[in-house]
């Protein structure tokens, strides 16, 4: 009897300090969207997800003091005056663990497109990356260059395979927070070639110069398709032609 008594205790317990907690974090996540209406639109894609934020210095010390109290706005000014530093870090991190992905790919192939693989390829339009995460639905779309890669965010959530089939053991490892990225060597290559055709140097040229081009082209391994009544081969920005060009993986 003593020691039900004493589990329920420690689930009370348990269940109290979890409501002080989640009330902290309600109070964070007000406060930091309050911030990311101050930065233009365009950067809200660079800012972490509100998980992350909790877990940041200032945020995080506030979410678990050990006290029985609720905590207030303004008692977050100081940690919200660190998020611009904060968020750099954040981004810093990203790219650097995508910069390794493609120093492994330059030391197992023959291309030198990467150049030394400086930090300054990972802009170039030829650094293409995949997510790998399983259960992502986002596992067919292109990640062109750092900006895309270091914004994605796995859709969906542990038990949906969205098409694909995985070991319940690997899903259950999913976090939709930390996917798992792959450098895509042959999207990679399929940039080189489409930079052959619209005269660009490959080796210098970041997404922009091709967008700058508006070139359309057409696969001639697809099949045609029907559109408004008339049936051809669909007319495919640069972007199209690399999520055409490389497999999913599977």
């Amino acid at each position: 009897m003593e020691g039900q008594v004493n589990q329920a205790k420690s689930e009370r317990i348990a269940r109290e300090r979890q409501q002080i907690i989640d009330s902290r974090k309600k109070v964070i996540k007000k406060v930091y969207s309050d911030y990311k209406k101050t930065l233009f639109p365009t950067q809200w894609a660079y800012h972490p997800d509100d998980n992350q934020v909790y877990k940041f210095e200032g945020f995080a010390s506030l979410i678990n003091d050990p006290s029985a109290s609720g905590i207030e706005p303004s008692q977050c000014h100081e940690a919200v005056q660190k998020l611009p530093s904060l968020v750099q870090a954040f981004n810093e991190e990203k790219k650097a663990a995508l910069l390794s992905l493609v120093r492994r790919r330059d030391s197992g192939s023959n291309s030198d497109i990467a150049g030394n693989a400086g930090p300054a390829c990972l802009d170039l339009a030829t650094s293409i990356f995949q997510c790998s995460t399983p259960g992502c639905r986002y596992r067919l779309r292109t990640l062109i260059a750092w900006q895309r890669a270091v914004c994605h965010v796995c859709g969906g959530y542990p038990g949906q395979g969205y098409g694909y089939s995985f070991p319940y053991s690997q899903l259950q490892q999913w976090d939709p927070l930390t996917p798992t990225l792959t450098f895509s060597d042959r999207g990679s290559k399929a940039v080189e070639s489409l930079a052959v055709l619209l005269e660009l140097d490959a080796r210098a040229a970041v997404p922009a110069d091709y967008d700058r081009k508006a070139a359309r082209f057409v696969c001639r391994d697809c099949n045609p398709c029907t559109r408004s009544g008339i049936r051809g081969l669909e007319a495919l920005t640069w972007r199209d032609c690399v999520s055409t060009f490389y497999p999913p993986i599977v």
